[in-house]
């Protein structure tokens, strides 16, 4: 089994959300909540209510580091368009996007269209407008679907999705197809395996999952961390718990791999190439 890395972009500045939806003051709510539960620290709260009033709301430089550091070639999803609390520009997108790709790293599509096919399609315009020809990928924003959303990414032309996600982590499947288009079943989200407060849960619920793709004998295991989290001041469990990932995931002696290296692999395996992923 081998380990495939990937960070959707949410956020990237803290003035989008002042302007076009309400994260911010959702964010204290919450972090309020947590605090009188003692699931935070008072430092941390007080961080959080500084975190709305901060420029930069992306730890995507960062995350990148930690990667490269760790020989991860983690795949970077960036969002096309607004919604469901992704408020950043298609200039400042194209910015960061143009910075991972120099830094030889993959990025991908944050859809948030899941069921208009002119819509997806437009976002596929917006994506090729920047990075031009390129395998494109793609995760739906808040992994949202519906029974045509697959069968329409591959018509688009998208070469593989990885949004498909049981969230309650008892349905494990490894890569398929969908005509031209592989699906990559998303195994591990931050938000689904971390308990607040509690470190010890949150590592084993990671341990649990892992455990039963290695069982089921699954290729790849497909893990997401969003950057915002890489961010020991306001979200320091977060931050530690992915540390603490690599550094399990390379003690049990697993390989890290791309997307589209995955990609060649299983096209070989199945005796015939794909044009849109050879280099």
């Amino acid at each position: 089994m081998k380990i495939i890395i990937s960070h959707d972009v949410d956020h990237l500045y803290a003035t989008e959300h002042w302007v076009h939806d309400l994260i911010i003051p959702k964010l204290w709510v919450r972090s309020f909540i947590q605090l009188c539960r003692r699931q935070i620290k008072g430092s941390v709260f007080v961080q959080r209510l500084l975190y709305g009033f901060q420029k930069k709301w992306n730890y995507t430089e960062e995350v990148l580091g930690f990667d490269r550091d760790h020989n991860i070639p983690s795949t970077f999803f960036f969002g096309m368009k607004h919604g469901l609390g992704m408020s950043y520009s298609i200039t400042s997108a194209r910015k960061m996007i143009s910075y991972v790709l120099s830094q030889r790293f993959d990025v991908g599509v944050h859809g948030i269209e899941f069921s208009d096919t002119h819509k997806m399609q437009e976002e596929y315009r917006i994506f090729k407008s920047i990075v031009g020809d390129f395998p494109y990928g793609i995760r739906m924003h808040y992994v949202r679907k519906d029974e045509e959303t697959f069968r329409k990414l591959d018509e688009i032309g998208y070469v593989f999705d990885s949004t498909e996600f049981d969230k309650k982590g008892s349905n494990m499947s490894g890569p398929y197809k969908i005509n031209n288009m592989w699906e990559f079943p998303l195994h591990i989200m931050d938000g689904y395996v971390l308990v607040t407060g509690d470190t010890e849960q949150s590592r084993k619920n990671t341990i649990r999952i892992l455990d039963k793709v290695k069982a089921q004998g699954l290729p790849y295991c497909t893990i997401l961390f969003h950057d915002y989290y890489y961010n020991s001041g306001c979200y320091p469990q977060e931050k530690e718990w992915y540390c603490w990932l690599v550094q399990y995931l390379k003690e049990q002696g697993f390989e890290f791999i791309s997307f589209k290296e995955a990609i060649k692999e299983l096209e070989h395996s199945s005796g015939y190439e794909n044009n849109r992923v050879c280099e």
